[in-house]
């Protein structure tokens, strides 16, 4: 029987603190335990998405489209050392462009089975996945 997901956030506005090297350092660890990880770069500055050899700038879609145009988060996951929601600099931008939603809305995310090790059937996040969130 599989346990609920458990959401870790690594948030601080100060930089220099190791947000970055903690949220990849722990994803790794846990995928290589065999546990299902989705990093979630939330950080305009986006370094937790250079470190995986991606270039922001070049990103069709980021979370800022996930969070605003309500783009669904399953479009802009890549897989590298583990699972990543790829971030922008567009979400420098988020807070404005977000001010006029009344409510919040929950990202919901269903996995697809090629992603997940040892399944062949996708699973909610809410069930399955361990997630690693870096925050501002």
């Amino acid at each position: 029987m599989e346990g609920k997901a458990k959401v870790i956030a690594f948030a601080n506005q100060k930089g220099g603190v190791a947000k970055t090297t903690t949220t990849l350092n722990l994803g790794v660890a846990l995928a290589e335990r065999g546990k299902r990880v989705l990093t979630v770069d939330l950080d305009p500055q986006s370094n937790l998405t250079m470190s995986q050899g991606l270039d922001p700038e070049e990103l069709d879609r980021s979370m800022f489209d996930v969070l605003v145009h309500k783009v669904p988060i399953e479009e802009i996951i890549v897989s590298r050392e583990v699972d990543l929601a790829v971030s922008s600099i567009d979400l420098a931008g988020a807070e404005l462009a977000m001010s006029s939603i009344r409510r919040e809305r929950p990202v919901r995310l269903r996995w697809p089975a090629s992603r997940m090790t040892g399944t062949s059937r996708p699973r909610s996040v809410s069930t399955a996945t361990p997630m690693l969130m870096y925050c501002l």
